[in-house]
């Protein structure tokens, strides 16, 4: 219910059948879906694109191709004067925008081995100092707004939760093997966390090696509450280098980029009630819509 409270509302609807009441609740509910997906896209586009500027402050334009124009400009202000916030000489990753105390953008300094923030307009501080080669990487905000962070050098290797400064485990293994190192993470509305792990960051050698370590680089799902326990491979081929992922607003369809030098594209899988993944016309999990 919104602001206007019960009373508004029943007036409004008075003589609407359950049925029709239903469809407008349901209607309201995914409109408000679509608009928090389209914000986070939004606050992510934007801050990648900051990102990808203070790590690379001479560049100062990024080329990419715009398919659907007017889609766009519904999530990205095109005439939009960019500022520049910070200029930070380093390889930066994983940037999130949290919205309590003000608001703020967390991002990744891997570099330097740590988690940033700024608070706009211009002030950097550190967000936390991680043991050496940890290397933080893809970030994220559960619906609870708790901030999860993929782990990716060799002394990490997990995905955690973040909570005032302490950091949790939340999956190290799956089947009782380890990551090369995890990249990227999505929630979805269930609770259930999505990652990829593409191995870049370890230093490790291409699978199957070495010993204890999965059998190759795969995109992985598992319930918070029991993370080990729960860890399941929901992607192991088709993908040469799972890097970046995302569902849809709707959560109907899961997008995840290979950034493999010889690919580099991004591929599209349905995803089921019980979060089973297809391809978009029927075919082999191999055989997916792919986006260059």
């Amino acid at each position: 219910m919104n602001d206007r409270g019960f009373t508004d509302w029943r007036n409004e609807t008075a003589g609407m059948t359950t049925a029709t009441k239903f469809q407008q609740g349901e209607a309201a509910y995914n409109g408000r879906r679509k608009i928090r997906f389209a914000c986070r896209l939004a606050i992510r586009l934007v801050s990648l694109a900051v990102a990808i500027f203070l790590s690379h402050p001479a560049a100062r334009a990024v080329t990419f191709q715009i398919v659907d124009a007017l889609e766009f400009s519904r999530i990205i202000d095109t005439n939009a004067v960019h500022t520049t916030n910070a200029t930070i000489n380093s390889w930066l990753e994983g940037p999130t925008w949290i919205p309590s105390g003000g608001g703020y953008l967390v991002f990744c300094d891997q570099g330097n081995n740590r988690l940033k923030k700024i608070v706009p307009p211009s002030t950097v501080s550190d967000f936390l100092l991680p043991p050496a080669n940890t290397l933080f990487n893809g970030t994220i905000l559960d619906a609870s707004e708790q901030l999860l962070g993929c782990q990716a050098g060799s002394a990490g290797l997990r995905v955690v939760l973040v909570t005032n400064g302490v950091v949790t485990p939340l999956a190290s293994t799956c089947n009782g093997l380890k990551f090369y190192s995890p990249n990227d993470v999505a929630v979805k509305s269930d609770g259930t966390v999505w990652f990829t792990d593409p191995g870049y960051n370890s230093g490790f050698s291409q699978p199957p090696v070495p010993p204890g370590f999965q059998t190759g680089y795969y995109v992985y799902r598992f319930n918070p509450t029991n993370g080990n326990a729960t860890c399941a491979p929901v992607i192991t081929n088709g993908l040469i280098r799972p890097n970046g992922l995302c569902f849809s607003p709707d959560e109907s369809r899961l997008y995840v980029a290979d950034s493999d030098t010889a690919q580099h594209n991004i591929r599209v899988y349905t995803v089921s009630a019980s979060n089973t993944l297809y391809a978009l016309t029927g075919y082999p999990i191999q055989q997916l819509q792919v986006f260059m």
